[in-house]
């Protein structure tokens, strides 16, 4: 799992309430979406990065991934959150760790 080693197939970008988020998906792996960039700009704290994942993941849904995956940086603050909001650890990767959500529809949620 190195998206660095090559350009996404599919790439969108999403930008929502103060903050954006990019989704990639790779010709390879066409049951993953790979998530980068999730920024809230200003307006912390009022739901707007929960927002931003929770519509990432819709529109993955909708492309019909399987799984989610994103990196976060060992023992942040970033990394907590991810895991409340269900990413498992999957991938040590040293300074990061790369992180998954399995996708199906009965654990949908609204945006």
């Amino acid at each position: 799992m190195n998206p660095t080693e090559q350009q996404p197939n599919e790439f969108i970008s999403i930008k929502i309430d103060n903050g954006n988020v990019s989704l990639h998906r790779y010709n390879d792996r066409p049951d993953d979406i790979i998530l980068t960039s999730l920024y809230v700009r200003k307006k912390r704290k009022q739901g707007n990065g929960t927002k931003l994942l929770l519509r990432a993941e819709q529109i993955a849904r909708g492309l019909h991934a399987k799984q989610i995956f994103l990196q976060a940086k060992k023992h942040s603050w970033q990394k907590q959150w991810y895991n409340r909001r269900k990413y498992d650890d999957y991938e040590d990767n040293g300074k990061f760790i790369w992180m998954k959500k399995v996708l199906n529809d009965s654990t949908s949620e609204q945006v």
